[in-house]
């Protein structure tokens, strides 16, 4: 072999060399091979970095527990599925530092959050009530207002339009098991009857309830608010089917202390709800057939410290005067007797 020939020969091999090493140096470099009992921490790890760093870095955990490189697809973190994955016990510790707005706005983004944060909630004003009990999605709800449960628009005269709740007394059966629930307002809910106030005799912490604009309420009805062992205050305001009746029952319960008295409030009225055991405040507001004696005789009852009176013509201020200092008399834009 000529000198001509061996230089070709060694060029040959050294441009084949040189080619191999490049595509040697482009090939993955795979690390060692683990052991048995690493191969099970890798599974798990892989797990995790596939939902909480995405597709590229589980699939190389995958490819490193798994030898036989089996095909394993694995949804990106900015799917909802990662943060459906995410913990309810991670959900709970960043829900402690967020207020009620922002938990009912995390509510909206899947169904796994939803039964998680709806378990935190502490109040709620629902616009329609769901099929199943309230306790089941909400166990820990501390105030609850239906108010605006199913509004809809009433005219009481050509000029005046307001809303009215279209709740029935059947559907107050949800609030039943709420063992923690303390403040109630069941306020312009025109359809509510003593069928509905039953249902609330499984609230074993009501403290709270407001019953105003509760038209188809009567006296009657009320007997059922005995059987609430911790109610302390309860607002009758605009309930026309309420009176002197509705008060004498009320007088009876042992832990009542505020009362916001119906319109129809006289002065027998106010002189049986005197002798309420626990009675602290009583607020007259637009009581046209009260007289000053209905507001002495509550002034003269021994646990009284406030009596708030307001738009009630036929109480004579004048007349109300010399009692002890402990006791404060209000009057709000009452106009003067003449």
């Amino acid at each position: 072999m000529n000198p001509e020939t061996k230089h070709q020969t060694k060029k040959r091999k050294f441009g084949a060399a040189k080619h191999a090493d490049a595509e040697a140096s482009s090939l993955p470099v795979l690390p060692p091979r683990r052991s048995t009992s690493s191969l099970a921490g890798a599974c798990q790890e892989s797990s995790l970095s596939a939902a909480w760093f995405g597709e590229e870095v589980g699939s190389r955990c995958l490819a490193e527990a798994n030898p036989s490189r089996a095909v394993c697809r694995v949804a990106p973190c900015q799917t909802p599925a990662a943060w459906h994955s995410l913990m309810d016990d991670v959900l709970n510790i960043v829900a402690r530092f967020l207020p009620p707005s922002s938990l009912r706005i995390l509510r909206l983004v899947c169904r796994s959050w939803e039964r998680a944060l709806g378990r935190r909630l502490l109040g709620i004003r629902p616009e329609a009530l769901p099929a199943v009990p309230l306790a089941a999605r909400f166990p820990s709800l501390r105030w609850l207002t239906l108010s605006h449960c199913g509004a809809a628009v009433s005219a009481c005269r050509p000029d005046q339009l307001r809303l009215l709740s279209t709740l029935r007394d059947e559907d107050l059966q949800t609030v039943a098991g709420l063992a923690h629930l303390s403040a109630l307002s069941l306020y312009n809910c025109a359809g509510l009857t003593g069928e509905g106030l039953r249902h609330l005799a499984s609230l074993p912490r009501l403290r709270r309830l407001n019953l105003g604009r509760c038209a188809a309420l009567r006296d009657a009805h009320l007997a059922h608010l005995l059987r609430l062992p911790c109610l302390q205050s309860l607002s009758l305001h605009r309930c026309p089917g309420v009176g002197d009746a509705g008060l004498a029952l009320l007088a009876a319960h042992p832990t009542l202390a505020v009362v916001l008295a119906p319109n129809a409030t006289c002065d027998a009225g106010c002189a049986a709800l005197a002798r309420a055991p626990a009675l602290m405040r009583v607020v007259l507001h637009d009581c046209p057939r009260l007289g000053t004696a209905g507001v002495q005789a509550l002034l003269h009852a021994p646990g009284v410290r406030q009596v708030v009176i307001s738009r009630c013509p036929h109480v004579d201020q004048r007349q109300l005067t010399g009692y002890s200092l402990c006791t404060q008399l209000t009057r709000r834009g009452s106009p003067q007797p003449k």
